[in-house]
């Protein structure tokens, strides 16, 4: 007997072939073009702590100095077009299949290096009201993909308890005061190895008062993943 399941997904892709969503062509069955893929702009060389794009690998000069609480940071793009793009429509016009793409192409990142996983997944939450009325959450969005092919369970471990004003265009110092016990910790985590998903690292502000919580709960370990890093 055939199956129908593989069957049924040809079909789709042959009456529905995906696109890329970079340059709009015929995708690999993962909506990205093998030409885009190579195209990224990939975050290498970065620092090993922080992910801050570099000219050579090893710690940048901050971490070496101030070394962050949490124990290592993935992001392997840099936020630059089209990653920049992609994120914008992802988060502003709900292109849900961004976060897909974006979501696979970061578990293969982690995969490949050699470093034990994460026993849990914790997507950056949203406070209740915004995502209400986005109706979604973007980090939710590149965090499924990561447990399907990772096999590691998420958890909404956190929630936002305090509806902070935009970061945008704020200094780090503006930022940590923003949120200043905006967390909390709702869901287990002692002695865990806990990875934190967001969609982007531009100062590290929320995912360093996520960590701070998770930290304070008992979490034995704290990594942070994020699709893109901004260079500063």
């Amino acid at each position: 007997m055939p199956d129908t399941t593989q069957f049924t997904t040809r079909l789709g892709e042959w009456l529905m072939p995906p696109r890329c969503v970079v340059c709009g062509g015929r995708g690999n069955n993962r909506d990205l073009c093998r030409h885009c893929a190579v195209e990224l702009p990939w975050n290498l060389p970065c620092c090993l702590r922080c992910a801050l794009p570099l000219a050579t690998g090893g710690l940048c000069g901050e971490c070496a100095v101030r070394p962050p609480l949490w124990h290592r940071a993935h992001a392997p793009l840099r936020y630059e077009f089209p990653v920049d793009s992609l994120l914008r429509q992802l988060k502003f016009q709900r292109r849900l299949a961004h976060g897909r793409v974006l979501g696979e192409l970061l578990a293969q990142w982690v995969a490949s290096f050699d470093d034990a996983l994460p026993e849990l997944i914790v997507p950056t939450p949203l406070h209740w009201r915004r995502q209400l009325l986005r109706r979604f959450n973007q980090a939710d969005e590149i965090a499924r993909p990561l447990q399907r092919q990772l096999d590691v369970p998420v958890v909404a471990a956190c929630s936002r308890r305090i509806a902070t004003p935009p970061q945008r265009g704020l200094k780090a110092a503006q930022r940590r005061r923003n949120l200043r016990h905006a967390f909390a910790v709702r869901q287990p985590v002692r002695g865990r190895h806990v990875a934190l998903v967001d969609d982007i690292f531009t100062t590290g502000a929320t995912l360093a008062e996520l960590t701070r919580v998770l930290l304070r709960a008992g979490a034995a370990r704290v990594d942070v993943w994020t699709i893109a890093r901004v260079a500063k």
